[in-house]
């Protein structure tokens, strides 16, 4: 809930002060305690006979006078290896720019490349998944994951071919997708999606997405109704996948989350790109995302 963090006079505070006050106050310690993975995505890639030719630094997302609903000329690029933040309020066109990059918006001008290919403007989710794009969704009841299906049917969904009249490589996915990911409870796998937390539901969607060896995985507030263990396990496939020359876009509300976890960070404003604020010249930081977002 929510609570106050300071109480004064006008005139003892400035901007970078309340902006400062606005952002939650992140608790390390829980780091700590979580236990660190052992097992990588690769691990699963290899079951599936799936590996990553993308290089390390080759640009696999880019956008160019980017038109759409609320998008106004948007232009950016995302590169193997590379986690890209993306903020703003929420007319600023953040809310749509996911959609248009997994194909359920429609494009009304601008150029969409992924590996450099150049993507039509009719486009739809199918052809974003075979071009190699994932979305996670923020509505994760209703676009996320089938509730009323398992959660084996939803992890195994996107490879279902792979597992034709072969159990043993359907089982040892599953387990090893529980283990990378840290589903629990490990025995879930015939229990309704719909019955997990809210936490281990959004870490089976990532196990879903990130098994079939994307080229660009977009995640659109991928910590919404997340618990704080959970958080970290995402956070650490996330680090994971880049680490593995997957393009990372992760869209988010808070500040900290994105400096902790991005190279650049992206903020929109009335459906442009109004900065990029970057680790590698300092000028990334939580408070730096706020004020461009707040003030």
């Amino acid at each position: 809930g929510g609570k106050v963090v300071y109480s004064g006079l006008k005139s003892e505070i400035n901007e970078d002060f309340i902006v400062s006050k606005m952002i939650r106050q992140t608790d390390d310690s829980l780091e700590a305690k979580v236990e660190k993975n052992e097992f990588s995505i690769t691990d699963i890639w290899q079951l599936l006979g799936k590996s990553n030719t993308s290089e390390s630094g080759t640009t696999m997302l880019e956008i160019k006078d980017l038109n759409a609903k609320k998008l106004n000329g948007v232009s950016l690029s995302v590169k193997a290896g590379e986690i890209v933040g993306i903020i703003g309020n929420p007319d600023s066109g953040v809310r749509e720019l996911p959609l248009v990059l997994g194909g359920d918006e429609k494009i009304t001008g601008g150029e969409y490349y992924v590996d450099s290919n150049l993507m039509p403007t009719n486009l739809t989710p199918r052809m974003c998944y075979q071009a190699g794009v994932n979305v996670l969704p923020c509505d994760r009841p209703l676009r996320g994951g089938i509730m009323s299906c398992t959660v084996t049917e939803n992890v195994l969904m996107p490879n279902l071919m792979q597992f034709w009249n072969k159990p043993g490589l359907e089982k040892d996915t599953l387990e090893k997708s529980s283990e990378v990911f840290d589903i629990q409870p490990r025995n879930s796998t015939q229990i309704l999606f719909g019955k997990l937390s809210g936490g281990n539901q959004q870490k089976a969607i990532m196990a879903k997405w990130l098994s079939t060896c994307p080229k660009v995985f977009v995640l659109d507030d991928p910590t919404y109704g997340v618990d704080p263990a959970s958080r970290i396990k995402i956070f650490s496939a996330m680090r994971d996948a880049a680490a593995n020359n997957i393009a990372l876009i992760v869209f988010s509300t808070e500040p900290e989350q994105l400096a902790g976890l991005c190279s650049r960070v992206i903020v929109l404003c009335q459906g442009k790109v109004s900065a990029e604020l970057r680790q590698s010249d300092g000028s990334l930081s939580r408070n730096s995302i706020a004020k461009w977002c707040y003030t």
